[in-house]
Formats: C-alpha cells, sequence, structure tokens
C-alpha cells in the first residue's frame, strides 16, 4: 500500500514538473504579445482639441431652455398629456433640464422613453446611413409625443426617426431640438422648436460628445483642429 502511495507521488510530480513549466510559457507568450501590440500598434495623435471660448456658456443655455419650455407649454398643455421620446445620447442632459422646466409650466408628462439612433460613429461628419439601435419601447398610437433632439444637422437622422414615428400613428408629433445648423440640411426638415441657430462648427459639451468624450461639460464648446 505504501509503495503504491509512493508511485502515485512520485507521478503527480512528474506531472507537475512537465505541466507547470508548459502553462507558464503560455501565459509569458501570451504576456509579451499583448504589450509588443500594446506598444507597437500605430495610433493617430489627437489632433482636435476643445476651444479656449464656449460657444454658449451654461447661463445662456439655462435661460433659453427655460423660455423655450414656455414656447412649449402653450402648445402642449391644450393637447393633454405628453409622451416625451429623447434621442440618445446626445440629448440626455437638455433632455432632463427641458422636463423639469416643462413641468414648471404644468406640463403632464405621461412617460418618458429613448430611442438611439446614429449616423456618426466616431467620425466628425455624419455618414448619412442612419441605424436604429435602440428602439422606443413605449406605444405611441394616438398619443401626443414630445421628441427631444441634441441637434439638427444634415436632418438624415431626425427625418428617419419621425418617418418611423409617424408610421406608428401618434395623436400629434411635436419636435424639439437644442441645436440647429441650416446650412448642413440635405433632407427637407425642420424643428418644431429650436433652442439656438449655430453655424458650421462640431460642437460638444452639455451631453453632445466627440468620440464620446466631452459631454459632461455644462456649456457648448467647439472643437477645433490643433496648430
Amino acid at each position: 500500500m505504501a509503495d503504491q502511495v509512493n508511485d502515485a507521488v512520485t507521478l503527480d510530480s512528474r506531472f507537475r514538473f512537465h505541466y507547470f513549466p508548459v502553462e507558464l510559457l503560455k501565459c509569458l507568450f501570451l504576456t509579451v504579445l499583448l504589450y509588443y501590440q500594446l506598444f507597437t500598434t500605430n495610433r493617430e495623435p489627437c489632433m482636435f482639441t476643445l476651444a479656449p471660448e464656449a460657444l454658449i456658456s451654461e447661463e445662456v443655455l439655462k435661460q433659453r431652455i427655460s423660455e423655450m419650455a414656455v414656447e412649449m407649454a402653450e402648445i402642449i398643455n391644450d393637447r393633454g398629456p405628453v409622451i416625451v421620446l429623447g434621442m440618445l445620447r446626445g440629448s440626455f442632459v437638455f433632455m432632463a433640464d427641458l422636463l423639469r422646466d416643462l413641468s414648471r409650466e404644468g406640463v403632464t408628462v405621461d412617460e418618458v422613453d429613448f430611442i438611439i439612433a446614429s449616423s456618426y460613429g466616431a467620425n466628425m461628419e455624419s455618414s448619412g446611413n442612419v441605424k436604429i439601435i435602440k428602439d422606443v419601447q413605449s406605444d405611441i398610437s394616438e398619443k401626443h409625443v414630445l421628441l427631444v433632439d441634441d441637434i439638427l444637422d444634415t436632418g438624415n437622422t431626425l427625418q428617419r426617426v419621425v418617418d418611423l414615428l409617424k408610421y406608428r400613428k401618434p395623436a400629434t408629433l411635436t419636435t424639439c431640438v437644442l441645436l440647429d445648423k441650416p446650412s448642413r440640411r440635405t433632407k427637407d426638415i425642420e424643428a418644431d422648436f429650436v433652442g439656438f441657430k449655430i453655424d458650421d462648427h462640431f460642437v460638444v459639451g452639455y451631453g453632445l460628445d466627440y468620440n464620446q468624450r466631452f459631454r459632461e461639460l455644462p456649456f457648448i464648446g467647439i472643437i477645433e483642429e490643433r496648430a
């Protein structure tokens, strides 16, 4: 019996001797490969930076959104409760502030829902290919709907979403954007309510981003090319 135990121990020791070095070599190889990829991959340096001056300050944003809520309430309150749909991701800050201001003006919000549609990706210009990444879950048939977006540019994204929502036959569909760049328009579409009309700048902040950065800024800034 003791001999069998000794044989088993010897076998186990031999197994560990042969097994662990192989696994260790595998780990070392993968580690070296990872570091090679990290430090040898060609990475383009960031060619853009945030302009030092804000395009629209935090104070001006708050004032204008309050004014927009008053303008919208004059129409929406006559219709009854409304479903507010936000177009993510860029509109989430604007929509939150707008909802609070609408509440102060007596607007009743039945539901809040979101839709994700994108034509930008990580680029600075719209590709024109609009993808619906997340659809709304609310039943908007025969309901009053307020669609909130961050920026109206070419109009491709807003047109695509408006067509999608109209197909579901809401009682009314009102569109609202924080920013409008008329010079970029390629679709025959306008928003019912507009916060600011701006020139053809690539803007960030207050929910808007460049490659997922700058959303947290409390103002609207401009991305410009590095000198």
